[in-house]
Formats: C-alpha cells, sequence, structure tokens
C-alpha cells in the first residue's frame, strides 16, 4: 500500500480578511477553520444577526445570497467556493495577498 506523504502549507500573510458571516453558518465556520488552524492568519468578522447588518449586506453585496462572503485587501473574492478555487488554483497571489 502506498504511503501518503504529509502536506505542509506555510503560512502566509494575508492582509486586511474581511469575512461577512451569520450564525450556524457551516461554510463560515469552514474558512474561519482554514484560517485560524491551516493558513494561520488574522481576520475581522462582521456578523450578520439583525434587519441593519443584512441591509448594510445587501448594499455592500448586492448580488450575494449566502455566507460568507469575502473581502481581501480591499477586494470581493466571493464566497467560500471562491476562496477555496483560489486556495486550490495557487491564485490568492493574484490579488497580493502573499
Amino acid at each position: 500500500m502506498e504511503q501518503m506523504s504529509e502536506i505542509t502549507i506555510e503560512p502566509i500573510e494575508l492582509k486586511n480578511i474581511e469575512i461577512w458571516s451569520q450564525p450556524n453558518c457551516m461554510p463560515c465556520d469552514m474558512l474561519k477553520s482554514i484560517l485560524d488552524n491551516i493558513l494561520k492568519v488574522p481576520y475581522t468578522v462582521k456578523m450578520i444577526q439583525d434587519e441593519l447588518n443584512k441591509e448594510d449586506f445587501y448594499k455592500k453585496f448586492p448580488g450575494a445570497r449566502t455566507v460568507p462572503q469575502i473581502i481581501i485587501d480591499g477586494n470581493h473574492i466571493g464566497g467560500f467556493p471562491e476562496f477555496q478555487r483560489m486556495m486550490r488554483d495557487g491564485n490568492l497571489k493574484q490579488i497580493n495577498v502573499v
């Protein structure tokens, strides 16, 4: 049986990460876990808990219908699927976050 090698991910310097999240959101929790445990970078969470926050959310992200919504260095990159794709493809460098 072939032995799998251990994957090592070096900490990268992501700057000014803002996550718009809400309670009991599995993709939000998964994103925060990746940032905390794999990438080991700080971030700010904006919780959407009341109508005022929802109004702010829809003004900031008019086409968004899901959370989390992620902003890195002022660039809205989309939601969790877009973040996963960027990690997988190594595209975080394209928006100057590494």
